[in-house]
């Protein structure tokens, strides 16, 4: 009989053990130990071990199905190779050409090794995200209402909504004339943040502070149509299963199957930090200007509001205790593209603009219940 320490992959888990392994005269015994307790116990035929690598090293890998499960065992030992052709002659473990990576095929394995590598970059970069927006998409209004139900009463439970605010923007949207079926709910969260974003279905939560920063309906009236337009096109919905997508793969490559199911577990106050894709900001600002347009709301206003926005990050740039107030930049980047984009489409289409009696009458009753409450 012969002993030694070795590594060991119980095939249920990514987790590696540091075991004790005998070299029995019918069998190979593994003890895994823990705090002077032997946790568990394996023992393993040697005509059944299906793998044998040894590499240039003292390292020789066995491999084992044991009840279904893929294992391990890792020996770095330069006795092992001995032991083996004396415990079990005549078995797999004593032809040093099974399994053995020669010098000869260390190209084929670093070939292939790469040609993985890169379908997994495709896979990740590419594939993944395709497929998981396509099945985003595929996913029915009902269903997304529902779930966006479900998370924004968890979300608001954690927050204090400003109902009086809250009738008057809705009032403030309605008056914009942009949903006709008037399904969207808005709500007014009071927090010294500023900041706005969309839930699954059509829920839009608003920080009383970027409200606070308008000076005009006409910047207020682009925040919402921008928001909206995250809405109409299910930004919200397609950026989780991005995300969850990723997160899963990741925990596949890596073999920790709890990794993956964790990944399914979505906090509702995370998804206010959900950053949008550029071409999704890209998607939305488009969107927004042209909803302006067809209300016949001046849409200047959106790019008011992203310069007002960029001045105010700008004037406390490097403040970390300030920026962090800033929430609405962090999660819809406003670079200079966006903000020259913007400013281009404006230019480029030929706009009737009708004054809104409604939308003014509502924004200065909003901008009232928002400024008796300062934090």
């Amino acid at each position: 009989m012969y002993s030694t320490d070795a590594n060991f992959y119980d095939g249920l888990s990514s987790v590696k053990h540091n075991v004790r392994v005998f070299f029995l005269e019918h069998q190979i015994a593994i003890e895994v130990w823990q705090d002077g307790d032997m946790l568990h116990q394996y023992l393993w035929n040697p005509n059944n071990v299906s793998k044998v690598d040894i590499g240039n090293s003292a390292v020789v890998r066995l491999y084992y199905t044991y009840n279904n499960a893929k294992q391990v065992l890792e020996i770095n030992n330069p006795n092992t190779q001995e032991w083996l052709r004396l415990m079990y002659p005549g078995s797999l473990l004593t032809k040093e050409h099974f399994g053995t990576i020669h010098s000869k095929n260390i190209y084929v394995l670093g070939g292939a090794f790469v040609v993985v590598v890169c379908f997994l970059a495709f896979l990740y970069f590419w594939g993944l995200p395709f497929a998981s927006d396509l099945v985003a998409k595929m996913i029915p209004d009902s269903i997304e209402r529902e779930y966006g139900q479900g998370i924004t009463n968890t979300y608001l439970t954690t927050e204090t909504i400003d109902s009086a605010a809250s009738e008057s923007l809705n009032e403030f949207f309605d008056a914009m004339h942009i949903e006709k079926n008037n399904e969207v709910q808005l709500y007014v969260v009071k927090s010294d943040v500023v900041n706005a974003f969309a839930f699954p279905g059509k829920t839009i939560i608003v920080f009383d502070e970027i409200i606070r920063r308008t000076t005009n309906k006409e910047q207020l009236a682009a925040l919402l149509a921008h928001e909206y337009a995250h809405v109409k096109q299910r930004h919200a919905i397609r950026a989780m299963a991005a995300g969850m997508s990723s997160g899963i793969l990741l925990s596949i490559v890596i073999g920790d199957a709890s990794g993956a199911l964790g990944g399914l577990a979505q906090n509702a106050d995370q998804l206010r930090l959900l950053k949008y894709s550029r071409d999704f900001e890209t998607e939305a600002d488009n969107i927004g200007l042209d909803m302006l347009e067809e209300s016949k709301i001046n849409p200047t206003g959106m790019a008011e509001l992203f310069q007002l926005l960029q001045t105010e990050e700008k004037a406390v740039l490097g403040n970390s205790n300030i920026m962090d107030k800033l929430e609405f930049l962090s999660t819809h980047p406003l670079t200079k593209e966006r903000i020259k984009n913007a400013e281009h489409a404006i230019k480029q289409k030929s706009h009737t603009v009708e004054e809104n009696n409604k939308m003014q009458t509502h924004y200065e009753q909003l901008k009232k219940e928002i400024d008796s409450v300062i934090f």
